[in-house]
């Protein structure tokens, strides 16, 4: 189970909903250094595309605006994608 967190903040349940992760992948990055972005205790890629109530945008649009922490050139060995079954 994975429970997402819509505003990016922990505290903010708002609009919070769990599911069942479907399959799961990780995946070597390159050698080059990425940007991340935090949103409560998960990181995501700058360029991840994420629902917000202003509709779909990436996780560094969202972080302009307040949804989440973007962190600039990291060293990020590997990511991980999850197949969610509702979404």
């Amino acid at each position: 189970m994975v429970q997402s967190l819509p505003s990016g903040k922990i505290e903010d349940l708002s609009w919070a909903a769990m599911t069942t992760i479907k399959t799961f992948c990780s995946f070597e990055c390159p050698e080059t250094e990425m940007d991340m972005v935090q949103m409560g205790e998960t990181h995501v890629t700058a360029h991840y595309h994420i629902p917000t109530d202003d509709g779909w945008m990436t996780a560094r649009q969202a972080s302009h605006r307040g949804l989440g922490r973007l962190w600039t050139n990291q060293d990020c060995p590997q990511v991980y994608s999850l197949n969610l079954e509702d979404g």
